[in-house]
């Protein structure tokens, strides 16, 4: 099997690129679309902790913001 792992600059890119082709998206479903993405080598709860640190991280840098309901969006 081919090595998931991808640099942490590449998945935020992925959440925004996500964010920008289909708006609104809850949180559940940006976890499962990066979750493919981590190293297999990571616990769940590992991998669920990475998404929402990228998640906070594009927050903080005025990216996204988050919405009632876990949903995201591009700013």
């Amino acid at each position: 099997m081919a090595d998931k792992r991808f640099d942490n600059a590449h998945l935020k890119k992925m959440i925004i690129d996500f964010l920008i082709k289909f708006g609104k998206i809850k949180s559940k479903t940006i976890e499962k679309l990066i979750i493919l993405k981590l190293s297999s080598a990571l616990l769940d709860e590992k991998k669920k902790s990475r998404v929402t640190n990228f998640l906070s991280a594009l927050r903080i840098d005025g990216k996204i913001k988050n919405l009632p309901g876990y949903f995201w969006e591009i700013i």
